[in-house]
């Protein structure tokens, strides 16, 4: 009787023990994967605690679940996953570095994998991922999709991932693969200028050079993020955060210099350009962004069509349609609207930005009290809300999906907008030269894991 009471003790303790040593040894054994001395940048995906938290989530919430593998779209299922042939590490970490190609893709992303199974593999790659495999003999296989290319030998991988659609076919990177199969000039990512990525925490994890740093958890109902940047205080030209009223759509404050993301750069849009240098000498510290719903606007629609004579005669009608009721307000001196019209962005006669430079809809600017140039999309400009009180906030941040106004907005955002309830965000100063901006992204379902939510309000917009 007394062994046995003793083994009801121990026993659990024993288990949760194990079960810790396991985690905390596969978590040390992650930070062994190898990357190139010269990476910029390094992503960690915290694969084990990504398992452990959907697969709960999906453990609570059957009857979900269950819904999204019947009535999704295809691969909806997230509590299974075919056989990979690979083994999955507790950190799967992604990084840049400079290479041959780097100003052709510069959204390029590498990565590598320990394989225990090449077929599996292989098959994977080929059914779940629709990727062409070519094999060259004694030469490792290549896989290629429009934005993925794998190169992998019989115990290892490689591959590249484009966050954006590349301009010249990814199999152009096959070299650089190559090379990183070698795995050589590589260190451990544990004893790396990345080495404190570990304590970033979330699910994912980002860490450039310098003070940057980023992270997101995706729990229940919602995503918690965090950044870390470069920044500069300004002081706010009156107090602190405006009181921007609770019936906005969207408030943006942002008080702080740009210097980082404007100095020395040249913005190209549309066949315009702007200089972040010139724009500087014009911006005083300060901007503020109001979406207050939506405003009616006024366009002219142009069609042609044939008279009796068979003469192609042109059609104007003015047409009424929603906008969004958009007012960009920049602490800036008066001489920013001349920079502006000398580069043919602004219209100084009629006080408008340019269509050609913003087809969407009419855009019209002009200067508001307490040293504010406005840009709006309603007919007359409006002050800025009061200012409360300083409280430090540098970044100020409150979107409520609820009360956008999808008839102004691309369809293909439906699906994402239709899961969302909120997202805000602050920002404040960390010592003299960083900014650390904390925040959170809530949905409308608060039961159901946010990533699980988001990936399958991405799958939908891909099939509209």
């Amino acid at each position: 009787m007394r062994w046995g009471r003793v083994l009801a003790v121990w026993l659990p303790l024993l288990l949760v023990g194990g079960l810790w040593g396991a985690w905390q040894y596969r978590q040390y054994r992650s930070y062994q994967a190898l990357i190139p001395k010269q990476t910029t940048c390094l992503i960690r995906i915290h694969l084990d605690g990504l398992f452990r938290d959907v697969g709960l989530n999906a453990f609570w919430n059957r009857a979900h679940y269950d819904s999204l593998r019947h009535n999704g779209p295809e691969g909806a299922d997230f509590r299974s996953w075919p056989n990979t042939g690979a083994s999955m590490p507790a950190n799967l970490f992604l990084f840049q570095l400079p290479h041959v190609q780097s100003e052709i893709f510069p959204h390029i992303y590498f990565g590598t994998l320990q394989l225990t199974d090449t077929a599996a593999f292989t098959t994977l790659l080929r059914t779940h991922f629709a990727m062409q495999i070519f094999r060259g003999g004694d030469e490792p296989a290549i896989a290629v999709a429009d934005r993925v290319l794998v190169v992998f030998s019989a115990d290892r991988a490689c591959f590249a991932v484009s966050l954006r659609k590349p301009v010249q076919d990814i199999a152009v990177l096959e070299e650089v693969l190559h090379s990183l199969l070698a795995a050589e000039g590589h260190v451990p990512v544990s004893e790396s200028a990345f080495r404190d990525i570990k304590h970033l925490g979330g699910h994912i994890g980002w860490q450039g050079r310098g003070r940057r740093a980023a992270s997101i958890r995706f729990n229940a109902g919602v995503a918690k993020f965090s950044l870390t940047l470069p920044a500069v205080a300004a002081p706010s030209l009156s107090g602190g955060v405006p009181d921007f009223p609770d019936t906005n759509a969207a408030s943006f404050w942002l008080n702080g210099m740009v210097g980082d993301w404007l100095a020395g750069k040249r913005l190209d849009f549309g066949g315009y350009t702007l200089h972040g240098d010139s724009l500087l000498k014009h911006y005083q510290g300060s901007m503020a962004l109001e979406w207050k719903g939506t405003v009616m606007q006024t366009d002219t629609m142009i069609s042609y069509d044939y008279d009796a004579d068979f003469v192609m005669q042109e059609r104007r009608e003015l047409v009424e349609r929603p906008v969004p009721d958009i007012r960009l307000a920049i602490a800036a001196d008066t001489g920013l609207m001349g920079y502006l019209a000398r580069q043919d962005v602004m219209d100084p006669t009629h006080h408008l930005v340019n269509r050609s430079a913003f087809p969407l809809f009419r855009i019209n600017a002009g200067a508001t009290s307490r040293g504010y140039m406005q840009w709006f999309t309603a007919v007359q400009p409006a002050a800025l809300p009061p200012s409360g009180e300083g409280d430090g906030e540098m970044l100020h941040v409150r979107i409520d999906f609820t009360r956008l106004d999808s008839q102004a907005l691309p369809v293909s955002l439906s699906p994402i907008l239709g899961i969302l309830d909120s997202l805000e965000a602050t920002g404040v100063m960390a010592g003299e030269t960083a900014q650390e901006i904390t925040g959170n992204l809530r949905m409308k379902n608060y039961r159901i894991n946010s990533l699980v939510q988001l990936l399958h309000a991405g799958r939908l917009a891909e099939h509209l």
